[in-house]
């Protein structure tokens, strides 16, 4: 296929499959202007270019699966499930009745977190395990990060905050009642949490505090702990958390950014940020325009 460009395509997401392949999502501008559900899955290769297939449904979250089995993941919005693995690609179903929000991968083992108060963990190619929560009311879940099973943090709407430490699970007294989109594990050991009205949320236990007050009015899609910084999403650019407390606009050289939504690194060395009008690669040495 032709280099995607923004006047044609709509990107969502993405992941660094490796070091030289990316994995993409992305709406035809035609087709999402007429709210047609559909998906253009595509890889780009810097020797073999772009590539790409379409799925009759809308992806929301991508995901790359080293266990229980290895493969790429691509999440529908009503619980389809796409995979690109060792034997080819394949569609199944997950959650029918329940409600999806996105997929993350907790050492190596891919989560899907949804509604109401769903945890979802992958135990083998085709099968799921919910993990069940003794909460009540049960929180509507946005994402999940963590360790493993036994030590991870899952948050959403109303500002939950969900921690389970060694095995027991906790609702964290939240210090905002907005949407909160996205966590990640820091290298420091805090959970780091995003969410509507830039709100940024810095956790360890059972205390969460705000912080980055004031520095942005712009909701928050994305958290990427990367080369001991964290980095954040807006629709409209990447972010670094300051020393100071402070947020600063990521540093992309020549590779000029005008949107964002969301990150993912690899090996802490490459770095994906996937915007609706374009897509930056760090490839370890240079930032590369992809779109």
């Amino acid at each position: 296929m032709e280099k995607p460009t923004p006047d044609k395509f709509n990107f969502r997401s993405g992941i660094v499959m490796r070091p030289d392949k990316i994995l993409l999502t992305a709406g035809l501008v035609s087709l999402d202007e007429n709210k047609d559900a559909h998906t253009v899955v595509m890889t780009w290769h810097p020797d073999e270019g772009w590539k790409g297939m379409k799925r009759e449904w809308s992806s929301i979250s991508v995901a790359k699966s080293t266990t229980p089995v290895s493969d790429f993941l691509v999440l529908g919005e009503e619980g389809e499930l796409f995979s690109i693995g060792d034997s080819g690609p394949k569609e199944t179903q997950v959650a029918p009745d329940k409600t999806v929000a996105s997929i993350g991968v907790i050492g190596g083992r891919p989560y899907i977190a949804g509604m109401p108060g769903m945890l979802l963990r992958r135990t083998g190619e085709e099968e799921w395990e919910e993990q069940p929560l003794g909460l009540d009311p049960l929180p509507d879940f946005e994402a999940v990060a963590g360790q493993d099973a036994e030590n991870l943090c899952a948050v959403g709407w109303g500002g939950a905050i969900v921690l389970i430490e060694n095995g027991v699970e906790t609702r964290v007294p939240s210090p905002t009642d907005v949407i909160l989109t996205d966590v990640c594990l820091g290298g420091d050991g805090y959970y780091y949490i995003c969410g509507q009205g830039g709100t940024l949320l810095r956790g360890r236990g059972d205390t969460c505090e705000l912080i980055a007050r004031d520095e942005t009015e712009d909701d928050l899609w994305s958290v990427c702990w990367f080369r001991n910084q964290l980095l954040i999403a807006s629709l409209y650019g990447v972010y670094v958390l300051g020393d100071d407390g402070k947020l600063e606009a990521l540093d992309t050289d020549t590779a000029v950014m005008t949107s964002s939504y969301k990150l993912h690194a690899l090996d802490d060395t490459y770095l994906l940020s996937v915007g609706a009008d374009d897509v930056i690669y760090f490839d370890g040495t240079d930032w590369i325009m992809l779109t």
